[in-house]
């Protein structure tokens, strides 16, 4: 690729100082240096936080580069306006990484799309939509670039399993992200930065992960048969009628249906089951079967989990094996588990497929993926595998932020594609979530 301005690169990264935000920086020295390889260069990166109004956080640095400017910003109209005639002037691309509140997302990408219709690239933390009307103005435009970081779809785990499906027939699906974020909440103990409930939280990964396993371009349709509220996100007494506001406080003024629930999303516990239609390489149509169970109260008050539960249990797993409890109760002062589970059931044909997605520790319920012979009582890790000395390769993470930046720009620039992160899919996970939601909440106020 010539080396020209078009290859210039000015990067925003918007709520700089939340967690995500500053996993962002972090990987910025990679992600230049894997940039260069394809003859493209970030020419000025652009931290916006309303923290950096607090002159001492002004000081701080995130990279250590003569050639590459970084600016702060404690809004995202002064950096648009600072950088715009810039843009205009050199052709220079503008990419946009947006880890700011999740209410926040599409008003950022309306303000982009309003500055710069071209030349533009967009990667928000999920979900990006959080409403029908946002998701038809986003299904009704080309531009700018849109991508989604669904993490669980960059994981060695996902990326191991995806090699082993090719060529197979999925019939079935059974997907469980589980946390103990409200209880946390109601205590104090969890970061402010997550928000809206388990739905919105846990819910879009398992969509997007779904949906890249069955192949975006192979979804004809799909019929949502069961999307129902199991638990309301509780109060700081732990009363399960209170709800989260749209900016993550509780409001104990808004209880039961006083709430426009359609207003944003704070289920404590939610499942639901989807009728994929998928077609195969001569046109035909075959049904795949999902169920999901997404949880911020734990397990104890998903009803449906005890089916996943005895579904691990008989295909020969303990739950050790794959989920992750520890006890906060010193720092809650009271009885408190903080409960994980990040675990897929994939049938196909002659096997079942397990992955557990859970970074951990302990090598025992560490991410990894189990092949399952129908019929038979063994089975095989295949990732990660026994290395040459039989110790395990313990601590497989999800695909870093630099991975999403990487492979989200050579797909922009028209390198290589991105299936996993793009519009398309962007678009149909949000689509099928947003259903979710409406019909979930449909039936709590009916």
């Amino acid at each position: 690729m010539k080396k020209n301005l078009d290859t210039h690169i000015d990067f925003l990264i918007l709520g700089a100082l939340g967690q995500m935000g500053k996993v962002a920086q972090d990987s910025l020295p990679q992600t230049i240096k894997e940039l260069k390889n394809h003859d493209l260069y970030v020419r000025s990166v652009n931290l916006v936080d309303p923290g950096y109004r607090d002159i001492e956080r002004q000081t701080d640095t995130c990279l250590q580069s003569d050639a590459i400017q970084v600016r702060k910003f404690s809004a995202l109209s002064d950096a648009l306006h600072f950088l715009l005639a810039r843009t205009t002037a050199s052709q220079a691309r503008t990419f946009m990484y947006d880890a700011s509140p999740t209410p926040y997302h599409f008003g950022h990408l309306a303000l982009l799309t309003q500055f710069y219709p071209e030349n533009t690239c967009y990667v928000g933390e999920k979900p990006i939509v959080i409403m029908q009307d946002q998701l038809a103005m986003l299904q009704h435009t080309t531009r700018p670039y849109i991508y989604c970081n669904f993490s669980e779809t960059m994981s060695d785990v996902s990326r191991r399993l995806i090699e082993e499906l090719a060529g197979k027939h999925i019939l079935s699906t059974h997907i469980a992200r589980i946390s103990s974020v409200a209880k946390k909440k109601a205590h104090g103990l969890d970061r402010n930065g997550v928000t809206g409930g388990a739905l919105f939280d846990k819910g879009v990964h398992a969509l997007a992960f779904t949906i890249h396993m069955l192949g975006v371009e192979k979804i004809a349709n799909y019929e949502i048969t069961q999307s129902q509220v199991e638990s309301l996100c509780p109060d700081v007494k732990i009363h399960p009628t209170a709800y989260l506001d749209g900016m993550n406080t509780w409001d104990k003024k808004k209880i039961s249906c006083e709430l426009n629930p359609f207003d944003w999303s704070v289920d404590g516990a939610i499942n639901a089951m989807i009728k994929w239609r998928v077609l195969d390489g001569k046109s035909n149509a075959r049904q795949v079967q999902s169920r999901y169970y997404f949880s911020w109260l734990g397990t104890e008050r998903l009803n449906g989990f005890a089916d996943f539960q005895k579904h691990m249990t008989d295909l020969g797993f303990e739950d050790r094996e794959w989920r992750l409890d520890v006890d906060l109760s010193k720092k809650a002062g009271v009885n408190l588990v903080d409960e994980h589970v990040r675990c897929s059931i994939i049938e196909t044909e002659k096997n079942f497929y397990v992955c557990n997605f859970l970074s951990s520790a302990n090598p025992e319920n560490d991410a990894a993926l189990w092949k399952i012979e129908k019929g038979s009582s063994n089975r095989r890790r295949i990732f990660p595998v026994n290395s040459g000395n039989g110790s395990i390769f313990n601590k497989v993470r999800e695909g870093k932020t630099n991975r999403v930046f990487v492979k989200s720009i050579l797909d922009w620039y028209g390198v290589r594609r991105a299936p996993n992160l793009d519009r398309s899919i962007t678009i149909l996970a949000h689509d099928v979530l947003v259903k979710l939601r409406d019909i979930a909440y449909r039936d709590q106020v009916a």
